[in-house]
């Protein structure tokens, strides 16, 4: 089991009983540096691969040892960027799914985005869920 340790900027993993086993990732926006890590998922139909949103506006990608693999989005307001990921997860065909936040012109709204990993490219599902009045 993995925790995102929001405000201590780590992930942390514990066995099925509840032990804490490791901890991984530091305060930083470097490979394996996280900023308020807070979406966190695992692709356990293929990889294991442990995918982390935070607030550095990307996905970064461990092993399930914590090893860092790779990163990938970017911040920004066009419909390809990633801003505050906060939600992940995969389908049964192994499609990450990924909900951020957008503040555009001053009125926040969450979207659902499938995030194609290899090709970059982005499609809004839903969006946004809600805005402020």
């Amino acid at each position: 089991m993995y925790v995102a340790d929001t405000y201590n900027h780590r992930i942390q993993k514990f066995s099925p009983g509840g032990k804490f086993v490791s901890q991984f990732g530091s305060k930083g926006s470097g490979p394996g540096q996280l900023i308020l890590p807070i979406g966190i998922t695992i692709d356990t139909a293929a990889t294991g691969l442990v995918y982390v949103g935070d607030g550095n506006h990307h996905i970064s990608v461990f092993t399930s040892d914590g090893v860092f693999v790779r990163k990938f989005g970017s911040e920004g307001n066009n419909i390809d960027h990633i801003k505050y990921p906060f939600g992940l997860t995969f389908d049964k065909d192994g499609l990450l799914y990924v909900c951020d936040c957008r503040c555009i012109s001053r009125r926040p709204g969450e979207y659902s985005r499938n995030i194609n990993e290899a090709t970059g490219a982005v499609a809004i599902l839903v969006g946004p869920i809600h805005t402020e009045n």
